[in-house]
C-alpha cells in the first residue's frame, strides 16, 4: 500500500514521469504473461517510435 501513496505523492510533487513509469510497471505485474520478457513489456507500454 506505501507503494501506491509513494506514487501518487511523487505524481503530486512534479515526478509525473517517474511516477507512470512506476505506476505502468504495478499494472503490469497484474496483466502480464508468463512468457513474456522485460523488453515486451517495454514495448507494450512504451511502442517504439518511428524517426
Amino acid at each position: 500500500m506505501a507503494k501506491y501513496i509513494s506514487i501518487i505523492i511523487a505524481g503530486l510533487t512534479g515526478d509525473v514521469v517517474k511516477s507512470v513509469n512506476a505506476f505502468d510497471r504495478v499494472l503490469l505485474l497484474f496483466t502480464r504473461n508468463p512468457e513474456e520478457t522485460d523488453f515486451t513489456i517495454y514495448s507494450r507500454v512504451h511502442p517504439p517510435t518511428t524517426e
